[in-house]
């Protein structure tokens, strides 16, 4: 047993994409010395320039990233296969939607969560960079709600879910609604869905192909810090949870079809400055829920069990206490992946080296793992990840995160390859 752990260590250290100094025991070093390598898979500038929050991996075992594109330019679906190192676009949003209207915004990002339903589809809505561009003449016509199957490599248009309210649209507020977040409830064979910039929660029956609205949470946007709620998960319970611009909590029980705000709010949450976390994720068995807000970066779990009343508990800081530093240069968490072992990883953003950070919940343990250096670039200084703005786990544990790599001759979007051990 003892021979089979040393081994297990000595394999983990020579793998250059390992987290190897979790697994050899090596206790953390102080201040931003510490590096963890990582490896990346680069995507090529013609499918994307950025991501946003859009990442999921597949039971097959192909991790799928949704990207961002400027320069009048529509999104893609990318596919990353682990097994070869393949990337490829897999579905153009151009082609998928059909929108050819130069004169309307185009569908450049793919801004919500991809699921899977029970039938191994993955299911995506489109937004736009250059939504508030207002000199295309007919405006943003609305988010499309699609879907793609890996088996028939079929991209599927279910459609505008919410179009413009006049023709030819003057103002932002007329245009039709992006979509911004999404998650399903696979035993109830529905899709939640927020839009912006009026912000409602949608329902989308996935067996009919139907909508509706379960209600309006905030009007359109006046400026940007009031922009856009960008999470929401489906819990055990089969309740609907929604962070809002001021770090509430917001929920929808879809048996009675009732969207109420709660007396929860997150750490730094207090109704006057935006809080709201910009990405969360939920451990395997749904009942945590974990984030930072925008105010303060100060981690937190939403424990949603069921049978008992949602409670949240603050962590403490995401960052400070690891980096050496009274001030880092850190920004926000906008990826959070809870690996199968319910340790909840989340990379930092902004900056030329992204950090990676831990938090276990049994020992209630925040760590600074290191920065995220990319060890398989032929480079003659080192590349390191930006950090991380979207992520999944794989079905072998593997963390995938996606971001844009410095330091490279040619800065690129890629998906980055982590390996954390269970423990």
């Amino acid at each position: 047993m003892m021979m089979k752990k040393q081994w297990g260590c000595l394999f983990m250290c020579l793998c250059l994409w390992r987290v190897t100094t979790v697994v050899c025991g090596e206790e953390p070093k102080e201040g931003l010395q510490k590096e963890i390598a990582i490896r990346s898979y680069p995507i090529d500038d013609s499918l994307g320039n950025y991501v946003f929050s859009a990442m999921a991996a597949h039971p097959n075992g192909r991790i799928y990233l949704g990207t961002s594109i400027k320069g009048r330019k529509f999104a893609n679906l990318v596919e990353l296969d682990p097994s070869t190192g393949q990337v490829r676009g897999v579905a153009d949003m151009l082609k998928v939607t059909g929108q050819t209207d130069k004169e309307m915004v185009p569908q450049s990002k793919i801004h919500t969560q991809i699921v899977v339903d029970k039938r191994g589809r993955l299911w995506f809505g489109t937004w736009a960079e250059e939504f508030r561009n207002t000199s295309f003449r007919k405006g943003y016509p609305g988010g499309h709600l699609i879907s793609y199957d890996p088996k028939t490599a079929q991209a599927v248009d279910h459609g505008i879910l919410v179009g413009p309210r006049i023709e030819e649209p003057k103002k932002v507020s007329d245009y039709g609604l992006y979509l911004i977040a999404l998650d399903i409830n696979r035993d109830r064979n529905e899709l939640y869905i927020l839009t912006g910039d009026e912000i409602r929660l949608l329902v989308y029956d996935i067996t009919t192909g139907q909508h509706f609205t379960a209600g309006i949470i905030d009007g359109p946007a006046e400026n940007l810090v009031h922009y856009g709620i960008r999470n929401l998960k489906v819990a055990a319970d089969g309740n609907v949870y929604i962070f809002d611009h001021w770090g509430r909590i917001i929920r929808y029980d879809p048996e009675r079809k009732k969207l109420e705000p709660l007396d929860l709010w997150i750490p730094g949450g207090n109704g006057q400055v935006m809080a709201q976390p910009f990405q969360v994720g939920i451990n395997p068995s749904r009942t945590r829920i974990y984030g930072a807000g925008a105010s303060g970066h100060r981690l937190f779990e939403l424990d949603v069990s069921p049978g008992k009343p949602p409670r949240v508990v603050d962590l403490g800081p995401a960052y400070d206490a690891f980096t050496g530093l009274e001030r880092p240069s850190l920004s926000l968490v906008h990826a959070v992946v809870v690996a199968a072992d319910e340790r909840v990883v989340y990379p930092s953003t902004g900056g030329k080296r992204g950090e990676l950070f831990m938090y276990d919940p049994v020992s209630g343990m925040r760590s600074h793992l290191g920065s995220m250096r990319v060890a398989n670039v032929d480079s003659s200084q080192s590349v390191y990840a930006s950090g991380g703005w979207a992520g999944c786990l794989a079905p072998d544990g593997t963390i995938y995160f996606g971001g844009v790599d410095r330091g490279a001759k040619k800065e690129q979007l890629c998906f980055f390859e982590i390996r954390v051990p269970v423990r």
